[in-house]
């Protein structure tokens, strides 16, 4: 959470019982001052969500704050509350985001989608039932050469479970067909880049095992040319493999120019050459 603009959220959320707003002047400093010591420690704790430790250490400078007399028990239990409940909402807003992102759709589409909804009156349970039922018209969509529509059974399931009335159903609807779209130019581009990376990684393994197959060469020339003799060459050969081929194939994998089976089958190649090397000098 960003420290400046996870403040308004949090806010909206407290909902106070009628005692505590109705607090002298004095103690409204006392538990403003609470809160914010209360949400800074929360803040600067935060991941992607609260964690049970987190909530520990909050539970326990509340009641730190309780025992001085800044707030009551019930206050106190309000809060943790509303912080608990905050961070099941951003925790499940994440998770809804991780999987439209999964479908092909952009961070930005989501919250415009959103955005769109709060505009036409669809909040909370409602807006969250729709983001669920936009996902499951998605995934119904198999390839970007399907046409899609919107299934018959999401439309009824928003009207009797979301109690969406048609317009905004319609709103619903417009919009998974403008999702399913940008989800197949999505996945267009991803097997575009896929292709490519894949085309590139072949050229890197190519391009290494002709060096790998060069620095042999060498060797059986010296070989051939009386310079080492086939003990030397072989003990050459080992210190090449440990000290030049495999920090080569692991830089490779470490930048992602090659994947772990291009290299272990590289590995392969070399084993299954040096075993025909071994039965040739015998």
């Amino acid at each position: 959470m960003n420290l400046f603009t996870g403040w308004k959220p949090m806010l909206r959320i407290f909902s106070f019982p009628k005692e505590i707003s109705e607090m002298n002047r004095r103690n409204q400093h006392r538990t403003l001052r609470a809160f914010i010591a209360l949400a800074a420690s929360f803040i600067a704790s935060w991941t992607q969500s609260a964690s049970a430790q987190d909530f520990d250490l909050i539970e326990q400078r509340l009641g730190g704050i309780v025992a001085d007399g800044e707030l009551s028990l019930e206050q106190a239990q309000v809060m943790l509350h509303a912080l608990r409940q905050h961070a099941q909402q951003d925790h499940e807003r994440a998770e809804m985001h991780e999987l439209f992102d999964k479908a092909g759709i952009a961070e930005s589409s989501v919250f415009r989608l959103q955005r769109a909804m709060e505009e036409r009156g669809i909040h909370g349970q409602q807006q969250n039932l729709a983001m669920q039922v936009l996902l499951r018209a998605l995934q119904t969509k198999k390839s970007s050469a399907d046409e899609f529509k919107f299934p018959t059974k999401l439309r009824q399931h928003l009207q009797t479970e979301g109690k969406l009335p048609e317009e905004q159903v319609q709103l619903i609807t417009n919009i998974a067909a403008r999702l399913a779209h940008e989800a197949d130019a999505s996945r267009e581009r991803n097997q575009q880049r896929s292709k490519q990376t894949q085309m590139q990684r072949r050229q890197v393994e190519e391009k290494i095992v002709r060096w790998i197959e060069s620095l042999e060469t060498e060797l059986r020339e010296a070989v051939e040319s009386e310079k080492l003799t086939e003990d030397e060459a072989w003990e050459k050969w080992e210190w090449i493999k440990e000290n030049q081929i495999e920090p080569k194939l692991d830089a490779a994998m470490e930048e992602r120019s090659l994947t772990e089976e291009q290299a272990e089958n590289i590995w392969v190649e070399i084993e299954e050459r040096e075993a025909e090397r071994r039965e040739q000098d015998e």
